[in-house]
């Protein structure tokens, strides 16, 4: 049975944004594999697509934006099932968006049989008191817990988000299902060997990301390259130009390219370079792709947080492991358990899960 549910994001492709991508792949899946179809409502005024994008509907919220403006989009009949797409900053400038509260409260208290699934991507902000994330925080969190309330089902990348969500809302406590991403870049599907690759490492992600690794843990990168044999260090997604100079390894920059070079690129590498913050690994789509394409994942720092399954010298490694670590079997290993770890919440289970979620959710309308 064919079932219609609106999906609110902040933006979509072909803007650069990981939850845009996230959501346009899980409409494609589920539309594809389970029947269920999906209108877009767009709340970032700025967005420049249009009204469809690869046949999905497509509207966007005009500005300034207001409750009243998306409970008009959202309309009073059918489809009675929102799937939002939910990370404060996309939706309001301090990460605050009092609004979309506002708005979905409403939209669920004028008719019983409406369902709301929330996604959450982030909770909320954290950071020192010169910092308008520390005095935005409390907020923050307040709509957060708003939404827990407010949510027939909750869905999350972190179990720590998972432990956060289900004590404020111990309704959903046992019921909050917690999925790393998968990747935006697609999913290699034949199993190879990291020895049968070019001796490439690749750091996908930002400027910064680039001048850190290259930069602050330079030598830790170095040491990487040395032990593995490493003889080019690729980086892709930052601008041509980020990379520090006379850095001892050659270097390829490639920019922003489309996701199926980068995809090229990945499989034509064995070290996947992050300095993503460790112990939030499982809501990051680059080191998600690393896994998904069979790379060996390095992150400079550990990961103090091993609730979601990543785990140093067994999903990745850290360069001072890397010297003592044996054979090339053993980064093998890690190369061959992080693509285990992926396969558990990959796209097609990722979309199977939703698609139980919603269908529930029409059970109980």
């Amino acid at each position: 049975m064919a079932l219609e549910i609106i999906q609110i994001v902040p933006r979509l492709p072909p803007t650069i944004s990981g939850v845009g991508d996230y959501a346009y792949l899980l409409a494609r899946e589920l539309r594809e594999r389970h029947e269920i179809h999906t209108r877009f409502i767009v709340c970032d005024t700025d967005w420049s697509g249009g009204d469809t994008l690869n046949t999905f509907s497509v509207q966007k919220l005009k500005a300034p934006r207001s409750d009243e403006l998306l409970r008009c989009l959202l309309g009073s009949g059918m489809p009675n099932i929102v799937l939002l797409q939910y990370v404060g900053y996309g939706y309001e400038r301090r990460g605050c968006p009092t609004w979309l509260v506002n708005a979905l409260q409403e939209w669920r208290r004028s008719c019983g049989a409406r369902r709301l699934i929330i996604m959450f991507h982030e909770l909320y902000a954290f950071g020192p008191p010169w910092r308008s994330s520390f005095w935005a925080s409390p907020l923050q969190r307040w709509i957060a817990a708003q939404f827990a309330k407010l949510a027939d089902r909750c869905v999350t990348n972190l179990r720590r988000y998972g432990q956060w969500l289900g004590a404020r809302e111990p309704r959903h406590f046992n019921h909050i299902l917690a999925m790393p991403v998968f990747s935006n870049l697609g999913e290699q599907s034949e199993h190879d060997l990291v020895e049968s690759r070019p001796p490439n490492m690749i750091i996908f992600g930002s400027a910064q990301w680039v001048k850190d690794l290259l930069g602050q843990h330079r030598e830790k990168t170095l040491k990487c390259a040395q032990a593995l044999g490493l003889q080019q260090l690729i980086t892709v997604g930052s601008p041509v130009g980020t990379v520090p100079p006379r850095f001892p390894v050659p270097i390829k920059e490639h920019g922003q390219v489309d996701a199926s070079i980068i995809a090229k690129l990945m499989r034509s590498s064995r070290v996947g370079l992050t300095d993503y913050f460790p112990g939030h690994l499982a809501k990051s789509g680059v080191f998600a792709a690393y896994a998904a394409f069979g790379l060996v994942p390095v992150l400079p720092r550990l990961n103090r947080s091993e609730l979601d399954g990543c785990v140093a010298g067994e999903t990745y490694l850290v360069p001072e492991q890397i010297s003592t670590s044996g054979p090339a079997t053993t980064v093998q290993k890690v190369a061959d358990n992080a693509r285990k770890w992926y396969q558990e919440h990959n796209l097609n289970r990722t979309t199977d899960a939703y698609a139980d979620l919603i269908r529930e959710s029409v059970l109980t309308c």
